[in-house]
């Protein structure tokens, strides 16, 4: 099977980013999970939820850059 995308650029140009990504972003969530597993099976040192949202937060961010992905389209 073989599937084509067709984007008019400039038009486009936010769709074609979002596909052009794509295995990027399946990465960079295959290891947010890993990572979200690891805490529910090993424990974390978070002292309390607005702690463990902050350093959920970071870690995600860290990855976002770490993956090259640019969410802020």
């Amino acid at each position: 099977m073989k599937i084509t995308f067709e984007f008019n650029l400039p038009d486009d140009q936010d769709e074609y980013d979002v596909v052009n990504q794509a295995n990027k972003m399946q990465s960079l969530l295959w290891d947010f999970a890993q990572q979200l597993r690891s805490w529910r099976k090993y424990g974390s040192t978070f002292k309390d939820a607005n702690d463990a949202l902050e350093q959920i937060t970071k870690d995600f961010y860290e990855l976002v850059n770490t993956h090259g992905v640019y969410i802020d389209l």
